[in-house]
């Protein structure tokens, strides 16, 4: 196993691997969150991670596609939401809408979802009630799955079981801190564009830390090849408006109180900015290395009783 690591490592060294897609899901009202690493793109795996002291506990793994971006987390951090399709062996494909206990994808509650990929996913309003994105008819558990009586289940707004990414996303982002302050423009690209869709001016989300440095989450293209389907770049801004960080081709990055947290390359990574009117120095050795997910590779792991039900 080690040596199986180890020339994965170098294949990735050598630019023949592509790292591992990292994406985060913090909790509101415990410093827990979640990390869905992607790669190889067929597989999925689930770690659940303490910010209080960066330890990570790492989970199962899921053959198949996770729409990070219409997934949630309840605000404790207990139960994940997540929208995934895939495979199990010869059987034919699943596509739904599950709730889990990180850091385990086996599913306590399981929603079809009609063999497409609208809609779908959804949030935690609070920790007993879950809003599906889903049309109020399509709301039917799959056979052998059921949720208790103390948690309620209600469709995601008036527009329930509409869009794709966006519905879940946009909301989750206002709900957590994230203001639009550029709504900016898309645009369909032309066939020979390396793109589906761009920005032309830019979307800007932006989202205040407890000091007043200013993260700026900076949509250009959706769809780029060989890139995340939604990807940003990031831009730190002082209380005065000055950008003291420009960090590109992130996968994901948010505030964990005053500090920055970020995934590239396939790993994560932490910045302290916790010290008001200070900004540290920004140069690469002097981000924190949490954890290179680079080196992660599958390995059956079967979910304890008590991750299997609620």
């Amino acid at each position: 196993m080690n040596e199986q690591k180890e020339r994965q490592e170098r294949k990735i060294q050598r630019g023949r691997i592509p790292a591992p897609r990292l994406y985060g899901i913090l909790a509101r009202s415990k410093r827990e969150g979640v990390i869905l690493r992607r790669g190889p793109k067929e597989w999925v795996q689930l770690i659940n991670w303490n910010l209080s002291n960066d330890t990570l506990e790492h989970g199962q793994w899921l053959k198949g596609r996770v729409y990070e971006n219409r997934c949630d987390l309840s605000p404790s951090g207990k139960y994940l939401i997540y929208f995934a399709t895939g495979q199990h062996g010869t059987r034919r494909g699943y596509v739904g809408t599950m709730v889990s206990k990180p850091p385990f994808f086996t599913a306590l509650a399981y929603w079809k979802h009609g063999g497409h990929t609208w809609g779908g996913g959804g949030v935690f309003e609070n920790e007993k009630t879950i809003q599906l994105n889903y049309y109020w008819d399509e709301q039917i558990l799959a056979d052998g799955f059921s949720v208790p009586s103390s948690i309620r289940v209600k469709p995601f707004g008036e527009q329930s079981g509409k869009g794709e990414d966006w519905p879940v996303y946009y909301h989750r982002q206002c709900r957590d801190g994230w203001i639009m302050i550029q709504e900016g423009k898309c645009h369909r690209a032309s066939a020979d564009m390396t793109y589906f869709w761009y920005f032309d001016p830019v979307m800007i989300f932006e989202k205040v830390n407890k000091n007043g440095f200013k993260l700026q989450q900076i949509w250009r293209w959706i769809g780029r090849q060989n890139k995340p389907h939604l990807e940003s770049d990031y831009v730190i801004l002082d209380p005065n408006t000055r950008i003291r960080l420009q960090l590109e081709n992130l996968t994901w990055a948010d505030w964990d109180q005053g500090n920055l947290v970020f995934a590239k390359n396939g790993c994560l990574y932490r910045l302290s900015c916790s010290k008001k009117g200070h900004f540290p120095p920004v140069e690469e050795q002097f981000f924190k290395l949490i954890y290179n997910f680079r080196k992660n590779s599958f390995a059956p792991l079967k979910a304890p009783p008590k991750a299997c039900k609620w």
